[in-house]
């Protein structure tokens, strides 16, 4: 931090030992030694402190970023939703549309019955009936 060299440390401590006197430069020494202790103490505070409000600003900005991001997703969720739920509604349509298209297509081609067929049918019923029974009289 500060760029003294060893003649100017030199100076100084002599100024320093003419001033005070060799009887309270120790003293002054170590008055001095814990002054520079407790600015160091507080620089270390101070600079812990200031990274912790840039950790937590860092983490605040990233908890922005992360919800943003979800509800990014959520909208994308919201239109994939809404995307299926048009396309089930549109296969549904399809479906009833192709069914009626079935039901009318079966009785379009399905014979109307008419009284000829109706009466040939129950005289073929008839005579089946007949040729059953026969058998079942004979073993009695």
């Amino acid at each position: 931090m500060f760029d003294f060299s060893f003649w100017e440390l030199a100076i100084v401590l002599m100024v320093a030992l003419v001033v005070v006197g060799p009887d309270k430069l120790p003293v002054l020494a170590a008055k001095l030694g814990r002054w520079v202790g407790k600015v160091k103490q507080m620089l270390t505070a101070v600079r812990s402190d200031i990274e912790q409000e840039l950790k937590s600003a860092e983490l605040k900005e990233m908890l922005e970023q992360q919800q943003n991001e979800i509800s990014q997703l959520r909208n994308i969720l919201k239109d994939a939703q809404q995307s299926t739920h048009n396309e089930i509604r549109d296969i549904a349509g399809e479906q009833s549309a192709m069914s009626k298209a079935v039901d009318t297509a079966v009785t379009q081609v399905a014979p109307q019955p008419n009284e000829a067929s109706i009466s040939s049918a129950e005289s073929s019923a008839e005579s089946t009936n007949s040729i059953h029974s026969s058998p079942t009289e004979e073993k009695s």
